[in-house]
């Protein structure tokens, strides 16, 4: 097998993590769209203040938990991205866990290529 063949190899497999990730993913995240509803309460609480974020209310004034500002950015990006359901959240999170994923292999040093 000649160089060329070993690399083509190599950067099939290399995308098969992240694929697995993505499949996954439907089945062990409630946020998926296979589901049709999300029992998370923390979830559901921090979806709620994001949805409310964006139609102009202020977390910490209007509603209140005890999360921090970032993770209510997070939520404001999916209420955008989906509006009522928590398709906009199952894809901020695929995309983490891919992202993850190649942070992880990188500082390994065996990184996709």
């Amino acid at each position: 097998m000649d160089q060329v063949d070993k690399l083509q190899k190599r950067y099939r497999l290399d995308w098969l993590i992240p694929v697995l990730i993505l499949a996954s993913a439907f089945f062990v995240t409630e946020s998926s769209p296979i589901f049709q509803t999300n029992q998370w309460d923390d979830t559901n609480v921090s979806f709620t203040i994001g949805k409310a974020w964006l139609h102009g209310e202020w977390p910490y004034r209007d509603l209140f938990e005890q999360r921090g500002p970032f993770m209510y950015v997070i939520y404001l990006a999916a209420a955008a991205i989906s509006g009522n359901n928590f398709t906009g959240l199952f894809l901020i999170e695929v995309v983490l866990m891919v992202a993850g994923y190649f942070v992880l292999w990188r500082k390994d040093g065996s990184a996709p290529r």
